[in-house]
């Protein structure tokens, strides 16, 4: 019989003005919109380069997201907090 185990995304909070200094890590960015708020999920590679992986998709899916790359890769994931 084949057991799936459920993954937690856990995301750290931490505001605006912090940058994290363990690279590479996944960050997630709140966009308020007029119909609620949006996110935008980045790879942070190093201090200075990133990806734009996701923009515009609701908070729940993008933590479906990070699940599915969290299956190849361990990083760490923020979420900023304004």
């Amino acid at each position: 019989m084949l057991i799936n185990d459920i993954k937690t995304i856990e995301t750290e909070k931490i505001s605006v003005s912090y940058t994290p200094e363990e690279f590479p890590h996944f960050r997630l960015l709140p966009s308020p919109t007029e119909a609620g708020k949006k996110y935008c999920l980045f790879l942070y590679v190093d201090k200075n380069n990133y990806l734009i992986l996701e923009t515009g998709i609701q908070r729940y899916k993008a933590i479906q997201r990070l699940k599915r790359f969290m299956d190849t890769s361990n990083y760490r994931v923020f979420e900023i907090i304004y």
